[in-house]
Order: structure tokens, then sequence, then C-alpha cells
């Protein structure tokens, strides 16, 4: 019985603090930074587009800030998707694998 209760208290930690100490594999690396610049350059794109927009500067060419605009949301959504899926696949919750992201 002794063992038991040794056991219980020198292992026993909170689920929050079990999560932080399970071996973890590293990402693709290529696949993580190809997510990571799909986003940063789409959320850049996205922002120049809404700046031009609001405060109407850029070149005279209609429409420009649509175009960046819709070229940054071309490159967020890819990237914001496989960055959640290796995050996922990081912190291992249950359904996500780092084959799921695209590389």
């Amino acid at each position: 019985m002794v063992e038991l209760e040794d056991r219980i208290y020198k292992y026993w930690l909170p689920p929050f603090l079990k999560r932080l100490q399970r071996n973890r594999s590293a990402p693709p690396p290529r696949t993580a930074l190809a997510a990571l610049f799909l986003t940063t350059v789409g959320l850049v794109v996205i922002i120049t587009g809404i700046y031009e927009k609001w405060y109407d500067v850029g070149p005279d060419v209609p429409y420009h800030y649509f175009t960046l605009f819709l070229l940054g949301f071309i490159t967020f959504v890819p990237g914001s998707y496989a960055t959640f899926n290796l995050w996922g696949a990081f912190r291992r919750y249950p359904g996500f694998e780092y084959d799921q992201a695209s590389s």
C-alpha cells in the first residue's frame, strides 16, 4: 500500500502539466516555414490593401486596393489553415496530425 501512495503523490500532475511533459516531435520545417510565410505575407498584403483604401494612397489604378486585398486573402487562408493544423498537431489535440498540413 505504501508503494501505491508513493506512486500517486510522486507522479501525479494536473492534466495541463501532463500535456506539457509529453514528448513532442518537431513539425516538418519546410511546411512550418511555408505556413508561417504565407500567413505573414497574407496579413501584410491585406493590411496594405486596407490602408490604401482607407487613406486613398497608392497608384492611380482603379481598384488597386481590391487586388491587394484579394491577393492577401488568397495567401492568408491556406497559410492560416496549415498553421492551425500544425499547432494542433504540435499540441497533440485529438484529430490533428502533421500529415494533415500539405507541404
